[in-house]
């Protein structure tokens, strides 16, 4: 095991590292090789053996892996691609719960409120920082795209359905307005 380990660090692959369970399996097939005889291995403690062989091996327990210390650097860099995959997951899922949990009914009641209501606060600062950075705060650009979201938003696809229908609690001012304009077209004359 410590000569696969020391040739594996210097066969230059990139960072060197073990998966606890992979080194338990071939721990047991070299030891019957060897010897021939089946072996039950437990794993703590061959870890513990490594770690005690190899000073600059070190143990990571969300992962069960192990590691020299300056490989990790190259490692680490490779699980954060993962996590910021996983961090823009989280936003989605919190920004669309707040969303769908949002009601707003626009009409004649409320028209003097404030248009930024119509949207959760959530997703209006989202979208004013993708738009805009964090700096400069919400513009009529930014809430106009938070609208569209909120009203485009569903519940529930229905695959293969020709047309989704808008909840009326997600109607948004934009929407409203973009719906009246297309009413206020000619129609075309056919003649």
């Amino acid at each position: 095991m410590v000569t696969f380990i020391i040739e594996s660090c210097n066969s230059g692959e990139g960072p060197c590292t073990f998966r606890l369970a992979e080194s338990v399996s071939l721990y047991k097939q070299r030891v019957e090789q060897l010897v021939g005889v089946d072996i039950s291995v437990n794993s703590t403690r061959l870890k513990e053996q490594m770690l005690l062989n190899f000073p600059e091996l070190e143990a990571y327990h969300q992962y069960v892996l192990l590691a020299f210390h300056g490989d990790i650097a190259m490692f680490m860099e490779q699980a954060s691609k993962t996590s910021e995959a996983v961090q823009l997951s989280k936003a989605a899922s919190l920004l669309r719960k707040d969303m769908l949990s949002h009601k707003w009914n626009f009409d004649n009641t409320n028209s003097n409120q404030p248009t930024d209501q119509s949207v959760p606060p959530s997703l209006l600062e989202f979208v004013s920082m993708i738009e805009h950075g964090a700096e400069n705060g919400a513009l009529k650009s930014g809430l106009a795209l938070a609208q569209l979201l909120q009203f485009n938003s569903t519940g529930k696809y229905k695959e293969g359905a020709k047309s989704h229908r808008h909840t009326k609690s997600r109607g948004t001012p934009i929407a409203v307005y973009l719906d009246f304009l297309s009413l206020q077209k000619p129609e075309k004359d056919s003649s």
